[in-house]
């Protein structure tokens, strides 16, 4: 089936580039990046001569042979500003994250040739403008910075990141590259998918910048060359992402490298904790122990309240002291951080601790109103979620910050064992179809009907947040309209759901769907 007529050749081009090489800007976090993929690998599949229209869309595809032939004739293609986003070629192979196998295998081969065609190593472009060198650029996301991703999107890493970031690194492109350290070590939605394994940026960073003599950057023990945005010095930021995670491996290289115990926030916004008080309130012995190990200057100076006490006796299973806490301070049953820190460590020792003494499953952080199983959705605390559903705790709940609900979380996340085990208690209609759940939501529609013609906060209807798999899609259709959807709605931007799934290239989804009004 083809797409409407009035589609053309080089909206097609445009679509599938705009939607494989994904733009910061953009926004919508780890879901719409994975809506926008599958979009482009649907494109690509309809129509495969794209893969060769022109050097950017070879590049995305992995082409070797139409790159070098067209750099042979125009040597000029190599760092040429063009397609969609107005970017050099680099940045759209660094940027690319097609879903079909095997498309990203030749990256590092094309990214030398791009490079060895004059390429810059050090391209970028801005989250502020368009026009690099303007005065309101913002931050600069270069080459490497794509090719690493993550960040509050959660962008996928490329599947070359290790080699490309070595050969880019081999060709000048700048070791301390402050915007991909911060999409790396942040605390954000991307700190979850950190793991010891980023030693290898580290230890590239560290090889090629005493390369071009920068030794002494690394004598500083703050670190100040890695900070990020200004704000936070190096070693700190660096640690502290580690030390919440519980990466030793990944804190001792940082130590072993020179980066100081000691170091603390530059923010003053935030509480001036020492790495090591943070390990003890977050009752992380083993990075008690390791900092200590490398000079941590402040051991006799932690102090706990008895709150804090009372947290540290249910994360390391100390019944006793924890029931004796609660018999001194009944109201403490009323304070969430205690249960919010046991889910976030997936510690469900913890939590089952914590309900049995009377804590609700169900209590509320002051701020936002989230709740536990909110937590567990976004670190992926599979244990102390499982644990929460068994003693009742409610699915949907939704927060007041996002409006969100546990299963929504797990979908923006990017957790799908959170939202498979989420799915059976769910009765949230816009994150199951998202899913794909159809069972889940026949079940859910056959008790609820009226929920068919749900809008969510933007407006648009369950026909318009349909999931990637077109057969799942197209099941789901049936189903909702089945039950009263109704497929001639408009969302706030005046876009029909059978519009929506033609711009995704849900062409089987789009016929019916116009079929039904």
């Amino acid at each position: 089936m083809s797409e409407d007529s009035s589609t053309t050749r080089d909206d097609v081009v445009t679509r599938f580039l705009q939607n494989a090489c994904r733009d910061w800007r953009s926004g919508g976090g780890g879901s719409e990046i994975r809506m926008a993929l599958h979009t482009a690998s649907r494109l690509l599949e309809q129509h495969p001569d794209i893969a060769t229209e022109n050097i950017l869309t070879a590049i995305v595809c992995g082409d070797v042979r139409v790159v070098s032939e067209l750099l042979r004739h125009d040597r000029a293609l190599a760092s040429e500003r063009s397609g969609p986003r107005n970017w050099p070629p680099l940045l759209y192979l660094a940027s690319a994250r097609l879903l079909q196998p095997g498309v990203a295998d030749h990256a590092t081969e094309i990214a030398r040739l791009l490079l060895e065609h004059g390429a810059d190593p050090n391209a970028y472009y801005a989250d502020g403008s368009d026009i690099p060198g303007s005065a309101d650029e913002g931050n600069h996301f270069t080459v490497l910075t794509c090719i690493l991703g993550r960040g509050e999107q959660q962008f996928a890493p490329h599947p070359r990141e290790r080699e490309l970031t070595a050969l880019l690194m081999e060709s000048g492109a700048e070791p301390y590259d402050a915007q991909g350290l911060y999409n790396v070590f942040a605390d954000h939605g991307s700190r979850p998918w950190l793991s010891n394994d980023i030693v290898w940026l580290l230890e590239l960073m560290h090889e090629h910048s005493l390369r071009r003599g920068r030794a002494a950057d690394w004598k500083d023990p703050a670190w100040h060359m890695l900070s990020v945005g200004g704000h936070e010095p190096g070693a700190y930021h660096l640690l502290r992402a580690a030390v919440s995670a519980r990466l030793l491996p990944l804190a001792e290289w940082m130590l072993e490298h020179g980066a100081s115990a000691n170091t603390r926030a530059a923010n003053t916004g935030r509480a001036q904790y020492s790495l090591y008080e943070e390990a003890v309130r977050a009752g992380n012995a083993s990075a008690m122990t390791l900092l200590a190990r490398y000079g941590a200057s402040e051991l006799v100076s932690v102090s706990l309240n008895a709150y804090e006490m009372f947290i540290q006796h249910c994360l390391f299973g100390d019944r006793e002291r924890a029931r004796q806490d609660i018999a001194l301070h009944p109201d403490w049953l009323h304070t969430p951080q205690a249960l919010i820190i046991a889910t976030r460590n997936d510690n469900a020792a913890a939590v089952t601790l914590l309900l049995e003494l009377g804590v609700s499953p169900d209590i509320e952080e002051h701020r936002g109103r989230a709740r536990a199983l909110h937590a567990a959705s976004f670190a992926g605390a599979s244990r102390a979620a499982r644990v929460l559903l068994a003693a009742g705790a409610d699915a949907d709940a939704r927060e007041q910050t996002y409006g969100a609900t546990p299963m929504s979380i797990s979908i923006w996340a990017q957790r799908p064992h959170m939202t498979e085990i989420l799915a059976p208690y769910s009765r949230d209609v816009f994150s199951l179809v998202f899913a794909g759940k159809v069972e889940r939501v026949r079940t859910v529609l056959a008790e609820a009907p009226a929920l068919a013609a749900a809008l969510d906060a933007k407006g648009e209807s369950l026909l318009m947040r349909l999931p990637d798999a077109e057969d799942d899609a197209l099941a789901l259709t049936e189903l909702l309209l089945a039950s009263g959807a109704d497929p001639l709605l408009r969302n706030r931007d005046g876009v029909t759901a059978d519009e929506l799934a033609e711009r995704r290239a849900l062409l089987r989804v789009a016929a019916r769907l116009r079929a039904a009004k």
